[in-house]
C-alpha cells in the first residue's frame, strides 16, 4: 500500500514522492533484474552512476557491479554507515542530522546532492534506513528507509518506506528494489502495463 507524500523542494521533473507501506508487491521484479535493466539503460544513454549507501553498506554498488557491462556505467560508491562518515565523506551537514536524524528524507537528499557533486556522475542513488535487527538510537523503527535518486539538473525521486519488522535479508532486498526502481523511474522508463511499481492505494 502506498500514500502520496508531499514533494520536496528538489523534486522537479520527476514522479511524485511517495510513502511505501509494506514490502514491494509481486509486480516488482527482483533486485538483480532491476539492476540489469538499469545498467542497460545507462549504457545506451552513455551515462555513469554513483551510489551513496548507509543501511545497505555497499550492497547496491556490488549488485550493480555484477551485471555484465557495469564497468561502463558504475563510477563508484560511498559507503557512509555512521553519522561521522556521512558528514566527513559526503559533507552532510551536522545540523541536518541533528534536526531530522540520519534516517530521513533530508539526509537522503543531501547524500544524493553531495554524491553527484563529488563524483561528477550523471545519476546518484542514496539509501539510509534501519535494516538490521532493532530500531536505531533515535527511535526509527526497523524497516524504515529513505531512498532518493537524483540527476545533476536537480530532478529527484524520493521514497519513504515503512517495510515493517522483518529479517535483515528481506529488508535489504526490498531496499535495493526501491532504490533501483526509483533510479529507473527517474531516467524516464516508459510507464506500461508491465512496468514495475510498488503497491498503491
Amino acid at each position: 500500500m502506498c500514500a502520496n507524500a508531499n514533494p520536496g523542494p528538489e523534486a522537479r521533473s520527476a514522479a511524485a514522492d511517495e510513502t511505501v507501506v509494506g514490502l514491494p508487491g509481486p509486480e516488482v521484479p527482483p533486485a538483480p533484474s532491476l539492476a540489469e535493466l538499469l545498467v542497460s539503460r545507462m549504457i545506451v544513454a552513455r551515462k555513469v552512476l554513483v551510489t551513496a549507501e548507509s543501511c545497505t553498506a555497499g550492497k547496491l554498488a556490488h549488485l550493480i557491479s555484477e551485471v555484465p557491462g557495469a564497468a561502463k556505467v558504475l563510477e563508484g560508491g560511498f559507503v557512509v554507515y555512521s553519522k561521522q562518515a556521512k558528514m566527513r565523506l559526503l559533507g552532510v551537514q551536522r545540523q541536518i542530522i541533528a534536526d531530522f536524524t540520519t534516517v530521513s528524507e533530508a539526509v537522503a537528499r543531501a547524500m544524493v546532492a553531495n554524491a553527484l557533486e563529488r563524483s561528477g556522475a550523471d545519476l546518484a542513488i542514496a539509501l539510509t534506513g534501519v535494516t538490521g535487527s532493532e530500531p536505531d538510537e533515535n527511535g526509527n523503527p526497523l524497516g524504515r528507509l529513505h531512498v532518493t535518486a537524483g540527476l545533476p539538473d536537480g530532478s529527484r525521486i524520493h521514497r519513504h518506506c515503512e517495510f515493517g519488522s522483518l529479517s535483515p535479508d528481506v529488508l535489504t532486498h526490498a531496499a535495493l528494489q526501491m532504490a533501483l526502481l526509483s533510479a529507473l523511474e527517474l531516467l524516464g522508463r516508459p510507464k506500461t502495463g508491465t512496468s514495475p511499481s510498488p503497491r498503491r492505494t
